[in-house]
């Protein structure tokens, strides 16, 4: 047992965009220096970790779809919503002092946009396949207080690489990237069952903390493959402690003073690590080796 102690913060589903030539993000994602000053007032956070889609159309403000380039290199140049989001959001939260770890989401990668995963690998070299789709990369690690955290872009299809970079069974690890992972929550058949299956094959045995995920823009908790599943992708943030290699807690808050539901969500998350809630059958549900 390691003795570490520390927070860090979930969220995703940015979509920086420009709307009528003015630099957006979602409605509830503005302002986030000021929300993760409140937040981190009451969670001393470490980190923050942003679950994919920076952007709504993968534009860097350099160039069209592949087709349009063609013609027209001016293409969607006025539409930066790389910068939308990096001045908005990423600088908004990086001045706070809480660094910020990149995914890339599908939203990000669009065909014949592909200036959001170059920002994202230039930050923190992530694979970047060159004679595969580029959505098979995005992949990096980094360790915090002896726990290895794997990012996997998109979604886990790149298994050889997380094989690869797996801690020795027993080390903790957190797996996160951008599409959500339970069988049977909206949005999640993104990727199919088989490939959650392979997926699942790889981590089983291995002690992994927790899972992380955006896409459904919603902030939930969840099971698979009786690993709990993190999402901080809605209004709410989501709050990861983890204390002794272990996950202590996960909180919910909105940054606004106010605990949206975080007694009745910590309630139902007790309830599932104790295996004694109802629920529990629920989220196990057609699951591999649940």
């Amino acid at each position: 047992m390691s003795g570490n102690d520390f927070y860090f913060v979930i969220e995703g589903d940015i979509h920086g965009r420009v709307e009528n030539g003015q630099p957006k993000l979602h409605t509830y994602k503005e302002n986030p220096g000021t929300r993760f000053q409140k937040i981190s007032s009451k969670y001393p956070l470490d980190f923050a970790l942003c679950v994919g889609d920076l952007t709504n159309h993968g534009y860097d403000g350099t160039t069209g779809n592949i087709f349009e380039s063609c013609i027209n290199k001016d293409t969607n140049r006025s539409q930066n919503e790389l910068a939308a989001f990096r001045n908005l959001y990423e600088k908004d939260v990086e001045n706070t002092g809480i660094p910020m770890y990149l995914c890339i989401g599908n939203h990000d990668m669009p065909a014949g946009h592909k200036g959001v995963g170059e920002y994202v690998r230039d930050k923190h070299n992530t694979t970047w396949p060159f004679f595969q789709s580029k959505w098979y990369g995005g992949n990096y690690k980094f360790k915090h207080a002896g726990v290895m955290f794997l990012c996997l872009g998109v979604y886990p299809n790149n298994l050889k690489w997380l094989e690869d970079n797996l801690p020795a069974v027993g080390r903790p690890v957190v797996i996160w990237y951008h599409y959500n992972t339970v069988i049977g929550e909206r949005w999640s058949d993104f990727w199919t069952k088989q490939d959650k299956f392979k997926f699942a094959d790889v981590i089983d045995g291995h002690n992994v903390l927790c899972i992380c995920n955006g896409h459904s823009h919603d902030t939930t908790i969840g099971m698979f493959s009786n690993v709990y599943t993190v999402r901080g992708s809605g209004a709410d943030a989501a709050i990861v402690h983890i204390k002794d290699d272990k996950l202590a807690e996960i909180y919910f808050d909105s940054g606004t003073g106010i605990n949206v539901s975080t007694t009745d969500r910590r309630a139902r998350f007790d309830r599932w690590r104790s295996g004694s809630g109802s629920d529990v059958a629920a989220y196990n549900a057609d699951n591999h080796n649940d």
